[in-house]
């Protein structure tokens, strides 16, 4: 596998939770994202944006995850 840019994983999990991961060829995990991040968006539909509390917190997590993830492939992660 090549080595991924985490800015461009950041980017693609900033436009659509998941698609970050997907590029970075994590198709499990991308899935698992994808589908939280739908079911999250539904609610907070149906709950007139109070389930944004639980989806905004979710999406930030994901494109700190893609990054980080990123990095580890690249092996510039360092964790304090």
């Amino acid at each position: 596998m090549t080595d991924r840019s985490p800015g461009i994983a950041m980017v693609l999990a900033f436009l659509f939770p998941g698609i970050g991961h997907l590029y970075l060829g994590l198709f499990g995990k991308s899935i698992m994202i994808i589908i939280i991040g739908i079911v999250l968006a539904a609610i907070s539909a149906v709950t007139l944006g109070i389930g944004l509390l639980a989806f905004i917190p979710f999406w930030v997590w994901q494109i700190w995850d893609a990054r980080k993830t990123a990095m580890k492939q690249i092996g510039t992660y360092y964790s304090r």
